[in-house]
């Protein structure tokens, strides 16, 4: 633990470390911070992330407030901290905010580009109760975006289906027809998921962000504690898609739906999500969560929105650092994706 004498503490504390997720673990809303803060959680997204868990610590006198983030390594020894995926604020919430200053004075000290907190559900109010008239603060509409949360009534055991848009219900038909069927990855499938993951992201021009470490922590720790699986799909035997979810205490999040182009007529997609969904009910889970879509997505947005969601706005508060050097940030973003879709051709 990295403990710095100043009105803004920065503690850097590893998964491994109980005491990081105690104040969180009667979490039960769909965010599912309960999970997204444990320390199998936070060590598993450190990996493939390339960060290290940390703590943003808060103290006056007998006040104080912290909120949880990962540190996230750039090149020339910067870092950008991010409350992935949801942002939560632990004790005094007036002092976090009146303290955004001299977090950002500690921020530029120790080279941290900037915060990035990301507040949705019962967290909105966080921060849209807080005024922002603060100069350490920067306008993050550009990050905000929605997410959709299908919610797993008990009584609709047996109608599932009936919320889902008709043309939902019709390609998951036609998924059985075409001779679909689902199982459930094992750890010697890494290599077959990155593959389905990777080109899938190609195929849209979009950048391969993550490596085998993500599914290989899915598969391995998590899935032996019940918190997460990856499903794998089959058209006549053969793998063509796969979604991986993982599992709070009354949510499950769907993390990744990857179906190449040369399936998408089969309906595959369809039919990993309804699996997935099926099983969390069956799992005694009360939300589902599609997780967060950019604002400019229509495409996905009404996708999403398909399957009898409701949708819920993520918004983002950005906490600068050095501020002559914030446009690292989003130049490092427009190469990922302008590259991304060079790569894609």
């Amino acid at each position: 633990m990295t403990v710095i004498k100043s009105k803004a503490v920065v503690a850097i504390r590893y998964p491994s470390d109980e005491s990081y997720s105690a104040e969180v673990n009667t979490e039960s809303s769909s965010c599912g911070l309960d999970f997204w803060l444990s320390p199998i959680a936070l060590r598993w997204t450190a990996t493939y992330l390339n960060a290290v868990p940390a703590i943003i610590q808060i103290e006056n006198g007998e006040r104080s407030a912290r909120t949880f983030c990962l540190l996230r390594r750039l090149p020339l020894g910067f870092a950008l901290a991010c409350s992935y995926p949801y942002g939560y604020i632990v004790g005094d919430e007036d002092l976090f905010w009146s303290s955004i200053n001299e977090i950002s004075r500690e921020f530029s000290r120790r080279r941290i580009l900037r915060l990035e907190m990301a507040f949705t559900g019962p967290y909105l109010s966080q921060w849209d109760e807080h005024p922002r008239d603060h100069t350490g603060l920067l306008n993050s509409h550009s990050l905000d975006a929605v997410r959709h949360v299908f919610h797993l009534r008990p009584e609709d055991s047996a109608s599932l289906e009936g919320r889902f848009d008709s043309n939902i219900r019709w390609s998951i038909r036609k998924a059985a027809r075409s001779g679909c069927t689902i199982r459930r990855a094992c750890i010697n499938d890494v290599e077959l998921l990155q593959s389905l993951y990777a080109n899938t992201m190609r195929s849209k021009g979009a950048p391969v962000n993550y490596g085998q470490a993500r599914w290989e922590g899915i598969l391995s720790e998590m899935e032996a504690r019940d918190k997460g699986c990856i499903y794998i799909g089959e058209i006549n035997g053969d793998a063509r898609g796969m979604a991986a979810v993982v599992d709070g205490k009354v949510s499950r999040h769907l993390i990744q739906l990857a179906v190449p182009p040369d399936a998408h007529s089969s309906r595959l997609g369809e039919l990993l999500v309804a699996t997935a969904m099926h099983d969390a009910r069956a799992g005694g889970k009360y939300f589902f969560d599609f997780m967060a879509s950019s604002k400019t997505d229509a495409g996905l947005i009404a996708y999403k929105a398909k399957w009898g969601t409701d949708c819920e706005p993520v918004n983002y508060v950005v906490i600068k650092g050095i501020s002559g050097m914030q446009f690292l940030i989003d130049a490092g973003r427009w190469f990922n994706r302008v590259g991304a879709r060079f790569r894609g051709l």
